[in-house]
């Protein structure tokens, strides 16, 4: 008898990949690049360990969205992955976030984190570029003051970090993830 295992992504919420963040990070550079020898990145979330790794299938895709306090705003970002057995990091894209008017009316969330959403609008468009990955889908409301995601196949990535590069009129931003 053969078992399916089948992922219920209707029921899976929102779960945070970089929260409250304040500051810009210290980018990783050539020389920091090598898990191997210096471990995950601080801030670094290993999807494969993740709660919805059913039998031996994992989870092969996310989507990401950002939200942050401050009119306006913009997160400029740089997205890595890994494998689980060290090597090198792959800098998967990078881009601008931009803030529209689409409320954050409360923590959207399950996992611990408590994000701040005190003046909070989600990204209502995000730029995409340098991508390794081949496809990289921008989807949601994308310009109209809604809310914009981004999402790609993990290609057997265990971890993505995501990086802030730049933080304009804003005071603090958060990244979310799901399985797409």
């Amino acid at each position: 008898m053969t078992t399916n295992y089948l992922l219920d992504t209707a029921r899976i919420g929102w779960y945070t990949l970089r929260g409250n963040v304040t500051a810009t990070d210290t980018a990783l550079t050539t020389n920091t690049l090598d898990r191997g020898v210096l471990g995950l990145p601080t801030g670094a979330v290993k999807l494969n360990n993740h709660i919805y790794k059913s039998g031996n299938i994992a989870m092969n895709a996310i989507q990401i969205a950002l939200f942050a306090n401050g009119a306006s705003g913009s997160v400029g970002y740089t997205l890595y992955a890994g494998r689980a057995g060290g090597g090198p990091s792959a800098k998967i894209a990078s881009g601008v976030w931009t803030l529209g008017t689409m409320d954050v009316s409360a923590d959207p969330t399950e996992d611990d984190t408590v994000l701040d959403v005190t003046s909070g609008h989600y990204a209502q468009t995000v730029t995409v570029a340098d991508t390794h990955i081949k496809e990289i889908l921008i989807s949601g409301d994308q310009g109209g003051n809604g809310f914009t995601t981004i999402g790609f196949d993990l290609w057997g990535y265990n971890w993505v970090y995501f990086q802030v590069d730049s933080l304009t009129t804003v005071t603090k931003a958060s990244a979310i993830w799901s399985v797409l």
